[in-house]
């Protein structure tokens, strides 16, 4: 005896692929599927605990001697944001959100200007910020719209320097920030410019040849610690090598520089432990070696 042939959908059914399914189950099932995708998309932020920041306010600066009130002009103010993302159970990743880095320079008048930000996608976690001037103690920090008012805060070396002062207050919907800044001429302030300028320059908010340049004049007028001098070293080590292309003597003319800077130094203080002989003979040997003549 052969099978009967399905019957006829009932009331309440609907054919689908060679299938019988209940009445609006298939869009139902989409529509449960897109509210998982919304919700785990909403994960990333609630998840990540900071992402949630989807509005920064426009900032009206004005940057001034920390020790006479004058203003600074030509001091270059940048200001990028960074967003979490969820790499694997229990572990994430920071990354510059894309289009977000502005940098704009201050005026004869000493102020500067930055415009508000809003986001329609997911929040950001962080938003940071560095300033910049020849001769002037360099800055990073991040910006915390936690604290009322919200708050630029500063990354110092260590706990009792003090090179950099932020005043922060609201101005209607905007922020008045005022940076007080200190001039590199002294040990204490110099060692606070060089580790934020070598934390700048591996950011890429300050290029390889205005870290040289500054070392190179600071040096040659002032005399250096070997705080500072280890910072000098440390970004030497990072030129000469590859660059992210994997070309060889990437930028081995600002290594040469500073290696006749560091071994300038080591003939006045000898016993510093950054000054030991192998070192500085190798670090030598391996620039002309591996670059000879091509400088560039």
């Amino acid at each position: 005896m052969s099978e009967k042939p399905n019957a006829a959908p009932g009331r309440g059914q609907q054919r689908h692929s060679r299938r019988w399914w209940p009445r609006g189950f298939l869009p139902n099932a989409l529509i449960a599927l897109a509210a998982v995708g919304f919700l785990t998309g909403a994960c990333l932020d609630a998840c990540t605990k900071t992402n949630t920041i989807r509005h920064v306010p426009a900032i009206h600066g004005r940057v001034v001697d920390m020790e006479t009130g004058q203003p600074i002009p030509g001091v270059q103010v940048t200001r990028w944001f960074e967003r979490e993302m969820i790499v694997g159970p229990g572990g994430s990743d920071t990354y510059r959100v894309k289009g977000s880095l502005r940098t704009v320079t201050s005026d004869a008048a000493g102020r500067f200007e930055v415009p508000a930000w809003y986001g329609l996608g997911r929040g950001i976690s962080s938003i940071e910020w560095t300033e910049f001037k020849p001769g002037w103690v360099a800055g990073w920090g991040n910006l915390s719209l936690v604290a009322t008012p919200p708050t630029f805060l500063v990354a110092r070396r260590t706990t009792h320097h003090d090179s950099i002062q932020v005043d922060t207050q609201r101005a209607g919907r905007a922020l008045a920030v005022t940076l007080k800044l200190h001039r590199v001429d002294t040990p204490r302030a110099a060692e606070d410019h060089f580790w934020a300028l070598r934390i700048l320059v591996e950011q890429g908010a300050v290029k390889e040849e205005d870290f040289v340049s500054e070392a190179e004049a600071y040096a040659t007028s002032h005399e250096a610690t070997p705080d500072m001098f280890a910072e000098f070293s440390k970004v030497e080590s990072t030129l000469g090598g590859h660059d992210p292309e994997g070309r060889p003597c990437y930028k081995a003319a600002l290594a040469f520089n500073l290696q006749n800077l560091r071994e300038h130094i080591c003939q006045e203080h000898p016993k510093w432990s950054i000054c030991e002989p192998t070192t500085l003979s190798w670090r030598r040997s391996f620039l002309e070696r591996e670059c000879g003549s091509s400088r560039r």
